[in-house]
């Protein structure tokens, strides 16, 4: 590209002059590989450089690359996430021109860390920073529009120096640790939080008056705070979870003039009191009563979830005239049956002719079984008065049995003929077996297609009578159908047609709704779909599949247009499906976007007869049934894998009918970490205990399907069915592994449990239960009890690994003729416990000390193993420990000895180790973690040098390389020795290799399958106290 600083003779060079052309250009740059072409760009010419910049550094994810401007010499080459120390001294102006050269490109900057800017800068950087941004008088990033930021800690300070006058867009999530704030009397916690929100509240006001978007979570309002604040700008407000009274809201909300969309939870909100009940008549009176009260003027969009009561007080405070889109999720308790329908009839006293979107979801308490059905009138009756209604969205969750008709129907139609969208669901009752509730025919839905021109999306629960079906019964609807109705988007759940009702069903339907895309109702053959001339050949399908997720009930999306219109669709029922499909359970919050399953999703699996093995990956929303099943449907798949970005998480439960699909599958791995990905809870805004409800109600009937073929499964340990898998046989399973963590109440753990599984699994050949303890624990990990026979079908192991195993176990007087591996170790990691609070606030760590790895030892009997992993706590038994390793296991190839000191002040002596490890003639490899007293470890929650690490780091390589002088006289088989470097995580495997001891150049190992710590290496700290409450 010729420079356009030289001779301009055209006007394509001219154009680029033109500074908007030239970002409008830029804007198009693909988004993979686009921070590589947008730095090109910036080299190449003067009138590129500066549009360039400003997109390559408009969005940061931390301060660290901005950093690297004051001192690039401090950046570890090997280590790029650890960032640069400044000078003791204040930063120098050149130092400084180049930093502000930068930092005022960026626009947003999103920082999700457990630790804030100064524990991840280190605390002189962070400080040097703001005393020098104070001096300017500027903030760090003085154009920033948005700011995204997750920090779980007390302070709140770090987040307060990127607050500038520019910001649009502020979201803020804090975790301070605690439980669920109760009402009344606010505890010293509880009152610091809201000294600390009101102070945050007035910077925030202060600072940046131009905000438009503000997301709080963690931020406690104050019960009072004068004089309140205005945000004169503010239009959108989503508080997360509030345990103030609703008028606390109601007083800061109705200070914003131009507060147009509010979210709030108000499931921890004390009760309503008496004196804020207003009466229903004065609904009719407008604004105009009590003028003096806060009312939300200028609201237009509401979405809250809590108390009917609660609900009722918020929606009396809204201006009866703004009032547009209203999304309730109602909590209905056994002592207010009616006030969920008392709660939605205010909306239509209210704000019958502003409303035109209204989503409600209404969850009843399920303490008591009821006896008798419940009308859907009884829900839908309070909404019928907004004649207005564009979009409706009613979601039941009611332990009785909801009894819809097709009276409800044209209620519906002709109550809202400006209807655009209309979706129900009505979830299944968990309590009553085999029952099921009356639903409108498909016949009545003609009466959309007449009351209803506009409709263009519905989602409705029908049942399997096909009676009006006849086209004389319908040339009243003809001539609606004649001119082609508007629906695109149609779903009818619940329900499977034979071959014979759908020769009938579906001309029904396209006659009525002829530009209706039926694509997604139609399921496919065991061949993952049938193309248009096979359907000619074989003329039925499998019709009508799974209803919609989760939170298809709250978060609709358009139906794309087929590409040829479906001629003579029909269907049959296959033999396995004997009762109606039933629609998942709905959430309980509104919030949140819906996992979508792609309709062709598996269709290639028909073209790849030899794949074996699928893995799903990076699928935030979770993996529904529909798409296993589709795998599952070609006979050649016989293991399923899934990885930490792809669990349940968001998913419908799965179907119970789902146990026979599953039959053929041999391998599934379902591995989880510690703890859940934290914006998945956040996104949801649920609890781990609900998170681990439908975890297991989705790995139940998968696993228990695939007992008979079944040959690994790899579950978690806090919601694996081994209840249920301990009643019946898996006769070809030769691979277990548990891990996770344990529940919270593991101590109650029926410990029978185990031992009768092993006894249905006559081939297990590999065992590991790596599973974490949480505090509340008490035990150690006891596979089969003290009391427990030892031959229970594990005689046959050929490796076996235990997390913080209990000396009494009986598995270890199991006579293992076959086993050649074993593995007593920990999880999470010891070192990581003890280096880091964010870690042993919450795991506890009881490794064995060497009088009990001794005991479990000596009572092994495997004269064939070949490695051992042991990680102990030194006491007076440790020289005997080692002794006994040497001379009990002739065939040991493989050592991984974890030594952790008995006390702070002792000296490690690794050379006499060395020397009694030598006595093992067949030694392969040998890796020492033995706790040297001068081991910086892993940041230890403090700010380490780099020259420090670097000097430990070469000084361990100097102890490896003399341990491997030690060995090689009496060890002909080594070829290496590796010792734990933990100076910058994760921690990494420093390799003495036989064949560099010449050049006494070291490996180092980091390769995923041998990192030997905590993943992820940064975690969220605090945060799991949070998430992991109510278990």
């Amino acid at each position: 590209m010729q420079d356009v600083d030289g001779p301009r003779t055209s006007p394509v060079q001219r154009a680029w002059l033109i500074d908007e052309v030239v970002r409008n250009i830029l804007a198009h740059v693909p988004p993979v590989g686009s921070s590589k072409t947008l730095a090109n760009c910036a080299r190449v010419s003067t009138a590129l450089s500066e549009p360039a910049l400003d997109m390559l550094w408009s969005r940061m994810t931390g301060l660290s690359p901005l950093c690297q401007l004051l001192d690039a010499s401090s950046v570890d080459e090997h280590t790029s996430h650890l960032s640069p120390t400044v000078p003791h001294n204040a930063i120098d102006d050149a130092g400084w021109s180049r930093f502000t050269h930068y930092a005022r490109r960026v626009r947003k900057l999103h920082y999700h860390c457990r630790e804030g800017p100064s524990e991840r800068l280190s605390q002189r950087t962070f400080a040097a920073l703001v005393r020098r941004a104070s001096r300017a008088g500027s903030p760090l990033l003085p154009r920033l529009e948005e700011l995204s930021w997750l920090h779980c800690a007390r302070d709140i300070t770090p987040y307060l120096h990127f607050l500038s006058p520019s910001l649009r867009r502020v979201t803020v999530y804090v975790q301070v640790g605690g439980s669920d704030p109760a009402p009344g009397p606010s505890p010293p916690d509880a009152q610091q939080q809201q000294n600390t929100g009101s102070g945050f509240l007035n910077l925030l006001d202060a600072q940046s008056p131009q905000v438009e978007e503000l997301s709080l979570e963690g931020i406690a309002l104050p019960a009072s705070l004068e004089p309140l604040l205005a945000f004169r700008r503010l239009r959108s407000l989503r508080l997360g979870t509030v345990a103030c009274p609703v008028a606390v809201v109601v007083s800061y909300c109705g200070a914003m003039p131009t507060l147009a969309s509010l979210s709030v939870d108000l499931t921890c909100s004390p009760a309503a009191s008496a004196s804020a009940s207003v009466s229903p008549a004065h609904d009719h009176l407008g604004a105009d009563v009590d003028t003096d009260a806060p009312v939300l003027r200028a609201l237009e969009d509401l979405r809250v979830a809590g108390a009917p009561s609660l609900i009722e007080e918020l929606l009396r405070s809204v201006h009866p005239e703004t009032l547009r889109s209203a999304s309730l999720s109602i909590v209905v308790s056994e002592h207010d049956q009616d006030g969920g329908t008392r709660c939605v009839g205010v909306l239509s006293t209210r704000f019958a002719t502003s409303l035109q979107t209204v989503r409600v979801h209404y969850k009843r308490a399920a303490g008591r079984l009821p006896h008798t059905a419940r009308p859907f009138a009884h829900y839908v009756q309070p909404l019928l008065p907004l004649g207005g209604l564009r979009e409706c969205t009613i979601a039941v969750e009611d332990p009785a049995l909801v009894v819809m008709t097709d009276a409800d129907v044209r209620e519906m139609a002709e109550a809202w003929p400006a209807l655009s969208s209309l979706e129900v669901a009505l979830c299944p009752n968990p309590y009553t077996v085999g029952a099921t509730a009356a639903v409108p025919c498909v016949a009545s839905l003609a009466a959309f297609a007449h009351r209803c021109p506009a409709l263009t999306t519905l989602r409705i629960p029908v049942g399997h009578s096909i009676s009006g079906l006849d086209e004389r019964a319908h040339l009243e609807h003809d001539g609606c159908a004649s001119v082609g109705h508007g629906l695109r988007g149609l779903w009818l759940s619940g329900v499977w047609f034979s071959e014979e009702e759908s020769r009938r069903v579906v001309p029904f339907l396209k006659r009525t709704f002829p530009r209706a895309d039926l694509s997604p109702m139609v399921g496919a053959d065991s061949h993952g779909g049938l193309c248009e001339n096979e359907r000619e050949q074989q003329p039925w399908i499998r019709s009508f599949a799974t209803p919609p997720t989760v939170l298809d009930t709250f978060m609709k999306t358009p139906a794309a247009p087929t590409e040829a219109p479906l001629h003579d669709i029909v269907a049959r029922k296959p033999a396995h499906a004997t009762s109606l499909t039933q629609l998942p359970e709905s959430p309980q919050y509104i919030d949140g976007r819906r996992p979508k399953t792609v309709i062709e999703f598996g269709k290639a699996l028909r073209y790849l007869p030899l794949v074996r093995s699928v893995a799903f990956t990076g699928a935030g929303m979770g993996i529904p049934w529909k798409a296993l099943e589709t795998c599952l449907s070609f006979p050649q798949v016989k293991a399923i894998e899934f990885t930490d970005s792809a669990t349940f998480t968001l998913v419908s439960p799965f179907p119970t009918d789902a146990i026979s699909a599953c039959s053929g599958l041999e391998e599934l791995s379902y591995p989880t970490p510690l703890t859940p990905r934290l914006h998945y809870l956040l996104e949801r805004q649920t609890t781990l205990r609900e998170v681990c409800a439908l975890e297991r109600a989705c790995l139940s009937p998968l696993v228990l399907g695939m007992n008979s073929a079944a040959r690994s499964l790899v579950l978690p340990m806090k919601t694996a069915p081994l209840s249920d898998m301990a009643k019946i046989n898996w006769p070809a399973l030769q691979s277990l592994t548990l891990g996770g963590s344990f529940r919270t109440d593991a101590d109650l753990w029926n410990t029978e449990c185990l031992p009768s599984l092993f006894r249905h699994t006559p081939n297990l050949r590999r065992l590991n239960i790596t599973a974490g303890l949480p505090y509340p624990t008490s035990i150690r990990c006891s596979v089969l009890g003290c009391n427990a026979p030892p031959a229970v079908g594990l005689e046959g192991l050929r490796s076996l690994t235990i997390a913080y195993p209990d000396p009494n176990d009986a598995v270890y007087s199991t006579p293992f003729s076959g086993l050649v591996s074993l593995s007593l170790r920990d999880w999470p990691r010891h070192y990581d416990v003890v280096s880091h609070a964010y870690y042993r606030d919450f795991w506890r760590s009881p490794i064995l000390s060497a009088t009990e790895a001794l005991s479990i030892l000596r009572r092994l009997q495997a004269p064939g193993l070949a490695s051992l992993e042991l990680v102990y706590s030194a006491d007076g038994a440790d020289d005997d420990l080692l002794t006994f390793i040497t001379r009990a296991f002739p065939k040991l190839r493989h050592l991984e000895l974890h030594r952790y000191r008995q006390s702070s002040d002792e000296t490690v002596d690794y050379q006499r180790i060395a020397r009694t490890v030598a006595e093992i003639s067949t030694l392969v490899t040998l890796r020492l973690n033995l706790d040297f007293q001068d081991d910086p470890g892993e940041a230890n929650d403090t700010d380490v040098d780099f020259r420090v690490l670097t000097q430990w780091r070469s000084q361990l390589s100097t102890i490896g390389w003399a341990v491997v002088e030690m060995l090689s006289e009496r060890c002909p088989l080594l070829e290496g020795v590796a010792l734990l470097y933990r100076g910058q995580p994760p921690a990494m495997w420093i390799w003495c290799l036989r064949s560099r001891q010449a050049t006494r150049c070291c490996a180092y190992d980091r390769s995923p399958e041998n990192i030997d710590t905590f993943a992820p290496p940064w975690p969220c700290g605090r945060v799991q106290k949070w998430i992991m409450r109510g278990h």
